[in-house]
């Protein structure tokens, strides 16, 4: 993926690799949510976990997104549906 501006093709890099690495971590605790109880004592503990864990990429994610300009933003969601057929975690853009 390649920013419009050459300035900011490392944030932009950034941003991806980001919403890759969240897009990973809801599968993997999707695998886990096949197999455990959420009902359970564990299961409360491994929610949590799971909620931090989303939530601290989550806040990465949008800080990374603050510091491109909204259509940076906009040729991003273009290149990673062109590429993964559905829009980003990362939407930093509100339209």
């Amino acid at each position: 993926m390649q920013a419009l501006h050459e300035k900011y093709t490392k944030r932009f890099q950034q941003l991806y690799n980001l919403d890759r690495r969240y897009s990973d971590l809801l599968e993997t605790h999707q695998r886990v949510w096949d197999t455990e109880d959420e009902h359970s004592a564990n299961g409360a503990r491994l929610r949590e976990r799971h909620e931090r864990a989303e939530s601290k990429l989550v806040d990465r994610m949008n800080d990374f997104a603050e510091q491109l300009p909204t259509r940076e933003c906009q040729h991003f969601d273009r290149q990673y549906k062109a590429i993964h057929g559905h829009t980003s975690y990362a939407v930093c853009y509100h339209v």
